[in-house]
């Protein structure tokens, strides 16, 4: 499945409407279970790539919008992620699911964003390291796979703590 291109929406006076519906807890939820449910049991294996526990922490203290376009940035490069090589990992049709419910999550934070943004440098080299450090460099085995789907796993229960605070905010 390709990438999303981010577009920003034409600002108007319903665009928190998606975030006061609480639609981002209802899909981090459905997001969660997927990702559950995609692969076995989370490995207790990690990978050699920090958390980037500080970007989260910085995003925690922004303006609303801010923050939402940190959660939009972070769910478009966890799509990205999925773009590689995971053809017999798991079950295609979950992966497609995910996929798309992960898309439907953006574009719902994009209506909830008034204005035109800069993407985060050290949110896209972080991305990379799971992408070149864990993916290419155990050549897209399922174990690394699992890898990233732990990650993953974390960053989605990270951003419903930021998304939670900021629908309390709106």
């Amino acid at each position: 499945m390709p990438t999303r291109i981010q577009t920003q929406p034409e600002p108007n006076s319903s665009s928190a409407r998606w975030m006061d519906d609480h639609k981002f807890i209802q899909h981090s939820e459905t997001l969660m279970n997927l990702l559950n449910i995609m692969g076995g049991e989370f490995t207790t294996d990690s990978v050699d790539v920090p958390f980037p526990e500080d970007l989260y922490k910085q995003a925690e203290y922004l303006p609303t919008d801010d923050t939402i376009w940190f959660i939009l940035q972070t769910l478009d490069k966890i799509a990205e992620l999925f773009d590689g090589e995971l053809d017999s990992v798991w079950n295609e049709k979950k992966v497609e699911i995910f996929l798309s419910v992960l898309n439907s999550q953006s574009d719902g934070l994009q209506s909830c964003v008034t204005a035109q943004k800069k993407n985060s440098k050290n949110l896209q080299m972080y991305f990379k390291r799971p992408h070149n450090q864990v993916l290419k460099r155990m050549a897209y085995s399922a174990h690394a796979w699992e890898l990233v789907r732990k990650e993953v796993r974390t960053h989605l229960m990270r951003l419903v703590l930021l998304g939670s605070a900021t629908e309390n905010s709106i």
